[in-house]
């Protein structure tokens, strides 16, 4: 008998850009403190206007400064410790990574939009951050776009930090990893894994790349000719 092996399989990353490429919870804080002049309330919230009691300002003003916070950061914010590292090195071993990311603006067709998706990507060229393909999902419905995005790609595992979008994913089959942040430490399903860095991200999917691998090796028992003569009907048909 011969045993024959499968080549080794395809493993698929999706991988979200806020909180995952950069530090978004350090980021909105840092730059808060600077231009609002005051300390987080809710340090351990998502996005800027929960961190900040941001109420008495006039809306025209807070958004006027916010805007430029997005773009300070779009252009210039500096990536996660290691990220373009890891996911180059996985990249050759044969990950493929593929950006889906709800990033603010980038789905309008307008030309805040196509500036938004510009500078996502000059962003990524200038860190040396590849890529397969970019899927950009509606800030509105970011889970569901994003399970759509992951389904066509049919990816492997996801790369997420939002708390409702990774949950979203998990129950609905998809696995997840998620970096750990302030808003996001307290959020656990049977598919989601906890990561505090990109070095443990790295460990992560090797060890899940391994175990499908090892899943997708079948070893086929080819019989001999007077071994088949012996089968019934039935055997041959399973055999073949």
């Amino acid at each position: 008998m011969k045993n024959i092996e499968l080549d080794k399989v395809n493993f698929v990353v999706g991988c979200d850009a806020d909180g995952i490429l950069t530090n978004l919870s350090s980021h909105n804080i840092r730059e808060g403190k600077k231009v609002f002049k005051r300390e987080p309330v809710s340090p351990e919230k998502y996005s800027l206007e929960e961190q900040f009691d941001l109420s008495e300002i006039p809306k025209i003003i807070l958004y006027s400064k916010a805007f430029k916070i997005y773009i300070n950061y779009c252009k210039n914010e500096e990536p996660r410790e290691f990220a373009p590292e890891v996911i180059n090195e996985l990249t050759d071993e044969g990950l493929d990574f593929h950006s889906i990311t709800a990033r603010k603006f980038a789905t309008s067709n307008s030309k805040l939009g196509k500036l938004a998706r510009k500078w996502f990507k000059e962003w990524l060229k200038k860190y040396n951050i590849n890529f397969s393909s970019f899927q950009f999902c509606s800030e509105e419905r970011s889970p569901e776009e994003k399970l759509l995005a992951c389904k066509k790609l049919n990816v492997d595992v996801m790369i997420e930090d939002k708390p409702d979008v990774a949950l979203f994913l998990a129950k609905n089959g998809i696995k997840v990893i998620m970096i750990d942040a302030p808003y996001n430490l307290n959020t656990n399903h049977e598919n989601i894994r906890h990561a505090s860095d990109w070095i443990q991200v790295k460990q992560i999917l090797k060890k899940m790349k391994q175990e499908k691998e090892n899943k997708g090796k079948i070893e086929f028992l080819k019989k001999e000719k007077e071994e088949l003569e012996n089968l019934t009907n039935n055997q041959k048909i399973e055999y073949f």
